[in-house]
């Protein structure tokens, strides 16, 4: 006898208004769900280091229009496009390598394997990258050495772009004996006789999910490692990351952060990272020493700061500003104005573990200044000391304790952090906090749907749900057009049998009249026994 979850979707209209208070939701209704391969296939290629080549979308061949320059960048509307783009950087056509490149709609990479922008530091991207405010979204990356949509940027620039579903996922030895580097939007970023500027940023309902054995392992939710040498800068700014990062190293040292694993400036160089901040949850283990940090997980310099003149051709008068700053007390590589809300927990089963809510440990060259991080007991940071170790752990105290609702108020975000809500920043219905406004003004419309009694704000058009829902309420003037069994598929009608704990899509819709009162949609579960 067997048990069978039979479903049937029915709509009507109450009488009634229905009001709900909806809590901060971005990605699918159970957004805690592991990942899961979709296919034997994928399976098979992820947890290997087989060539996943032919997992890959095919490119197109060209882009869609422009020139490639900073009037008329190259434009890239599909994820073939998107492809091509990857390959003619990675191949180094030398007609590609420092040019302008930009979005002109969202990108859905359908769950495929992506090889990273940049792959290795002998083909890296040093162009100029703006996403315009678009998405790209669903798609993994698997078994690299520099991991990420970029994997090696040197003296890149990247602004303005939403990352959502992706997932990286590293696992095995010899490829990554020396370093792994991985990070969402790049798993290195190097910047020498030279400037990187990232900023506008957005990353959502993603993971990094690292099992593997490497001297060192650099994680972050912007990137792995930003290192910055000889008359170098780098500035991530004005950057938001939900991070979901799990990090397992068996034999090296980890640095793992909430923006960059590893910030470093060497000679003669500065970095900054300012008006970013981070939530979600950071996990890092290894033999060696643990470093992880709501922000960064180590925040290095080696001294010898050095600015050039303000009004140089290296700099905007922003920039300018920026550099100006970073030269007070001699500091050279600093994070400000910014904050987290991240969990975050440091294990070394042989050494020292190092934890903190903004960076691991203090460094004499490197600062902090106008951090933050929630009073309330919201989120933890735990430096695990392991059976096996022969040190105490370290919690370091970098950061300043104020109220969890200053980060979700405009008017305490500008005042206390200098967010420019007018430029900048915009909060959407989306999400709890503040998002780079290009992002924002490009989020799909959202509405308040009730799932079994809890209201999350959903975007309009396709949402997942779990067959185990049992009823769906949405507000007057929307409607719930039905549900199938893969996201766009053929909408379901009727009485249907599914074993437990499928997953199903419904498409949410504006209808074209108004009413009083809500609307719901009913998933009635029935045993049936055959």
């Amino acid at each position: 006898m067997k048990k069978i979850i039979g479903i049937m979707l029915a709509i009507s209209m109450l009488l009634s208004t229905v009001s709900f208070a909806a809590p901060a939701f971005a990605g699918t209704v159970d957004s805690a769900v592991e990942f899961v391969p979709e296919t034997a296939t994928v399976e098979e290629c992820e947890q290997t280091t087989q060539d996943c080549a032919d997992l890959m979308l095919e490119s197109s061949g060209a882009f869609a229009s422009g020139e490639g320059t900073q009037s008329s960048p190259y434009i890239i509307n599909t994820a073939e496009e998107l492809v091509y783009f990857e390959k003619v950087i990675n191949e180094q056509n030398s007609a590609y390598k420092n040019a302008y490149y930009a979005l002109g709609e969202h990108i859905d990479l359908g769950n495929t394997i992506w090889k990273p922008v940049g792959a290795s530091k002998a083909t890296p991207f040093s162009g100029h990258f703006d996403g315009r405010g678009f998405s790209i979204s669903n798609f993994k990356v698997v078994n690299e050495e520099y991991s990420g949509l970029f994997g090696f940027i040197f003296n890149g620039n990247v602004k303005d772009l939403h990352i959502t579903n992706l997932d990286i996922l590293v696992s095995g030895t010899s490829a990554y004996e020396t370093k792994l580097c991985a990070g969402y939007l790049a798993g290195f970023i190097y910047s020498n006789n030279g400037t990187s500027n990232i900023s506008g940023i957005t990353v959502t309902n993603s993971r990094i999910n690292i099992n593997a054995k490497s001297n060192n392992a650099y994680v972050g939710g912007i990137v792995g490692y930003g290192y910055i040498f000889v008359s170098g800068y780098t500035n991530i700014t004005n950057s938001f990351v939900q991070n979901d990062i799990t990090v397992k190293n068996a034999t090296g040292y980890n640095y793992v952060g909430g923006i960059a694993g590893r910030y470093d400036t060497g000679s003669g160089s500065l970095g900054l990272i300012e008006r970013c901040y981070t939530t979600g949850d950071i996990y890092s283990e290894s033999l060696h020493s643990s470093k992880s940090g709501g922000i960064v997980g180590y925040l290095y310099s080696y001294g010898s700061a050095y600015a050039p003149e303000p009004g140089g051709s290296l700099f905007s008068s922003e920039e300018d500003e920026n550099v100006a700053d970073l030269m007070v007390d001699d500091i050279d590589v600093m994070i400000k104005n910014s904050f987290a809300v991240t969990n975050v927990h440091s294990l070394s089963t042989k050494y020292t573990s190092y934890v903190g809510r903004i960076i691991s440990e203090p460094n004499a060259h490197a600062g902090t200044e106008n951090v933050f991080y929630p009073s309330e007991e919201t989120v933890s940071i735990i430096a695990e000391k392991s059976p096996t170790s022969t040190r105490e752990p370290k919690v370091e105290k970098t950061g300043i304790a104020i109220e969890k609702s200053t980060f979700t108020d405009a008017g305490k975000l500008s005042s206390k952090l200098g967010f420019d809500f007018t430029n900048s920043w915009q909060f959407s219905g989306l999400f709890e906090y503040p998002l780079p406004k290009k992002v924002a003004e490009n989020m799909p419309e959202a509405v308040v749907v009730t799932i079994d009694g809890v209201g999350y704000d959903m975007p309009v058009g396709t949402f997942e749900v779990n067959n185990l829902v049992k009823k769906i309420e949405v507000p007057g003037g929307y409607a719930v057009k039905g549900v199938s069994k893969t996201e766009g598929g053929e909408l379901l009608e009727g009485t249907l049998c599914y074993y437990a704990n499928v997953t199903l899509y419904a498409e949410l819709e504006k209808v074209p009249f108004s009413f009083s009162g809500s609307m719901q949609a009913y998933l009635n579960l029935e045993s049936i026994v055959t």
